[in-house]
């Protein structure tokens, strides 16, 4: 991973979005040459790695879909700390695997709420986990490969004790 060297000022974003406002959730734009990173991190000291989550080629947050590339990095470490949060994945999908008793439950994007018992777009679905008579098996979680960070709807937004976890992990990688 490149370090910056003498562009200290670089390692602050030029712009701060928030797209998440019920949430407070911020997300932070660096120049790059080719562009902008996303990082949920407010200064960093890498141009490059997984504490970016996607390129872009503008600062408008309503055209930020079109353009923009995920990193890779950044998806593998978003769902293996899913996977690693049994507690959280416990506290935010047990009351509905008591209510469906067994089968596949989705841990959903809350950039677009959806009302009980429908399911949303598959570009807002995380990952899913099983249940079995009414209790959450973690070590099921499973990706859902067209789940998207960036999408017409915003940038993703986690459940808050999900965020909290991502963004610790960044800062420790950062």
């Amino acid at each position: 991973m490149r370090l910056f060297s003498n562009f200290a000022s670089k390692r602050n974003p030029v712009q701060a979005l928030i797209y998440n406002k019920r949430l407070n959730y911020k997300a932070y734009l660096y120049e790059i040459p080719s562009g902008y990173q996303l990082s949920l991190l407010p200064s960093v000291s890498l141009i490059e790695g997984a504490i970016f989550f996607g390129k872009c080629t503008t600062t408008d947050p309503k055209s930020l879909h079109i353009g923009s590339s995920e990193n890779p990095d950044f998806i593998k470490l978003l769902h293996e700390t899913i996977a690693t949060s049994k507690d959280s994945l416990e506290y935010l999908l047990s009351s509905r695997a008591r209510m469906q008793v067994s089968g596949w439950l989705h841990l959903i994007d809350e950039r677009s709420p959806i009302s009980f018992g429908r399911t949303p777009d598959s570009d807002d679905i995380i990952g899913m986990v099983y249940c079995e008579n009414g209790l959450i098996v973690p070590e099921t979680y499973s990706p859902m490969p067209s789940y998207r960070l960036i999408s017409p709807l915003g940038i993703f937004s986690l459940p808050k004790v999900l965020q909290i976890k991502l963004i610790n992990k960044l800062a420790s990688l950062n």
